[in-house]
């Protein structure tokens, strides 16, 4: 072997690459493993989104936040006031959350939260460029967060006067009774958990093809090696299966029936001469 020979088969030992169509059809091929996994993982997800997760339901309400305490005040509002308002609504979203108010709110509805519980289960955010406020309650019943919602509004303007002097909070929109569930999502939880099936069952699938190093096809032997291939080695098991064969692992075609019809005419020709 020359040295030209020697540096290309070690250039092909040592370059791996994988060639995307083969890893297609293997996918294609397993077809139904991939979706016995997503049929049985979205059924795992949605009976565990069931039995393992808590329903949970939101009651909220919105408030408008104003750097002025009265109506009056607020008639000859100038864009510094807009932007001094927009800056206390961050001021009141920790008023809201704070100790003061979420005991009080608690203690008015008879809950036995504690204070870490309530910052759980009470949020809010301010809408973008605006002086709008949105409390968010999320509890596992439906009565006890209308109860917490409806507390918190009723305290915070008054509690948030005193505190900040000068300013005013008014309720837009009361707390409502939740007309359903908040949490969990069995639709989207089940999709989840098909997708992951079958993902899980895709790497899988592939992982295998990439391991096997079998070579399973003379085209596949010829992509590998740069080889001539001089002979190819019968399937003598299955020549064993089938019933008109003219070598091993062969099936007979017209031609080779039509020759052997002929060559047994011509037996029977010289046997009569």
């Amino acid at each position: 072997m020359n040295e030209t020979e020697k540096k290309r088969r070690f250039s092909q030992e040592s370059e791996y690459e994988i060639d995307i169509m083969p890893l297609l059809r293997a996918l294609f091929k397993k077809i139904w493993v991939l979706v016995i996994a997503a049929i049985v993982c979205g059924a795992l997800a949605f009976v565990g989104s069931h039995l393992l997760i808590t329903p949970m339901y939101q009651s909220r309400f919105t408030a408008y936040v104003n750097n002025r305490r009265t109506v009056d005040d607020a008639s000859s509002l100038s864009n510094s006031d807009l932007n001094a308002s927009q800056s206390l609504s961050n001021t009141y979203i920790q008023i809201i959350r704070s100790r003061v108010i979420l005991e009080a709110a608690a203690e008015k509805v008879g809950t036995t939260y504690t204070y870490s519980q309530l910052l759980n289960i009470v949020s809010a955010s301010v809408a973008s460029n605006t002086q709008i406020i949105t409390v968010r309650v999320t509890t596992p019943s439906i009565r006890e967060s209308y109860d917490l919602a409806n507390a918190i509004s009723e305290l915070i303007p008054e509690k948030g006067a005193e505190i900040i002097e000068g300013s005013s909070i008014k309720i837009i929109d009361s707390a409502t009774l939740p007309a359903g569930r908040y949490s969990p999502n069995y639709t989207r939880n089940t999709v989840l958990g098909m997708l992951i099936g079958i993902l899980i069952a895709a790497v899988i699938v592939v992982l295998m093809e990439i391991i096997d190093n079998h070579i399973k096809s003379q085209s596949e032997f010829e992509n590998y090696y740069d080889i001539p291939i001089i002979g190819v080695i019968p399937n003598i098991s299955a020549a064993t299966k089938t019933k008109k064969k003219i070598g091993y692992g062969e099936t007979a075609s017209a031609e080779s029936e039509l020759f052997r019809d002929n060559g047994k005419g011509k037996s029977k020709d010289r046997e009569r001469a």
